[in-house]
């Protein structure tokens, strides 16, 4: 098997000489998610069998680092024996939620998010997050005029086809980035988890931020539009 053609269907799943394989069943789904999110710029040749990671042992390291990584950054941040309140935000729009936690840091707060995606402070400090809260005044995350999610992932979906096959067409590239804008708009769509949705999402919006760039590089273009395409599919 030529290494560049590594993939889900004839990977191994025990360590070899050529490749290594991480059980990351004990994990959560929004770690493994993390996990794909943080090799995916490195280039790293993987495949995922259900919860097992499979990679090139020349890429150990480098994975190894990724996955120490993922373990220090969802380690506790606040006392364990401490009472905690939550603030409802794991439903909300990506844009809404970036913009609380982007307040929240700057007002100097200590804060988890937890598994459903929620925002999780001290209950001795629950009453000045309230008032972050209703300083930013954001709009109803799940209001009436919420735009359809399907809509949206059409929209994405048609684009990403085009562009799988000719990554330089231009009304493609300005499709998917007025979708990978208006995603991120949206709150969490119905029978969603929330880190699968950040991860569809953030993968359209890497997409539009390479596109707004001007990346030349049509082949890994190519590639990303191929695998978010399939993401996709099976939504629409």
């Amino acid at each position: 098997m030529d290494d560049d053609d590594l993939d889900a269907e004839d990977a191994p799943l025990t360590d070899s000489d050529e490749y290594v394989s991480y059980e990351l069943h004990e994990w959560a789904v929004e770690d493994r998610v993390m996990v794909e999110s943080l090799l995916r710029p490195r280039d790293i040749a993987r495949a995922w069998e259900g919860a097992t990671l499979v990679v090139r042992v020349a890429d150990r390291e480098v994975v190894e680092e990724v996955l120490d990584e993922v373990v220090v950054s969802t380690a506790p941040v606040l006392d364990p024996a401490a009472d905690k309140v939550a603030f409802e935000i794991g439903t909300w729009s990506i844009s809404g939620q970036d913009a609380v936690l982007d307040a929240m840091a700057a007002a100097g707060f200590e804060y988890e998010i937890d598994r459903a995606g929620d925002l999780i402070v001290l209950e001795a400090d629950e009453e000045k997050a309230e008032a972050v809260f209703d300083a930013l005044d954001l709009d109803d995350p799940e209001g009436e005029h919420a735009e359809s999610a399907q809509d949206v992932l059409s929209d994405i979906f048609l684009a990403v086809d085009r562009l799988s096959g000719n990554s330089r067409d231009a009304v493609a590239r300005l499709d998917l980035v007025g979708g990978a804008d208006r995603a991120l708009d949206l709150p969490l769509p119905f029978g969603f988890d929330p880190a699968h949705w950040k991860d569809l999402v953030g993968r359209a919006e890497d997409l539009a931020e390479r596109f707004r760039a001007g990346d030349p590089d049509d082949e890994t273009i190519v590639e990303d539009t191929q695998a978010l395409r399939n993401v996709i599919r099976p939504l629409v």
